[in-house]
């Protein structure tokens, strides 16, 4: 999915928006999530709930792209 995403960008010439670098961050950010509940510096269910909300925003961002 991640490079299917930048091979549609490449295919719309659109560049980088705002959004899309927002959510390749929040990407990032969820699998951080995951890395520090594997390691138990938080809770499997606090990671996992963090990331179906950040998962919400990243629905969200590519429907409405903001900016």
């Amino acid at each position: 999915l991640f490079l299917s995403g930048f091979a549609a960008q490449g295919i719309g010439k659109m560049g980088f928006p705002g959004w899309m670098i927002v959510k390749i961050v929040i990407w990032l950010a969820m699998v951080a999530l995951f890395v520090l509940a594997k390691r138990d510096k938080m809770s499997s269910k606090t990671a996992v709930i963090v990331s179906l909300l950040l998962g919400a925003l990243v629905a969200w961002l590519c429907l409405a792209q903001p900016f």
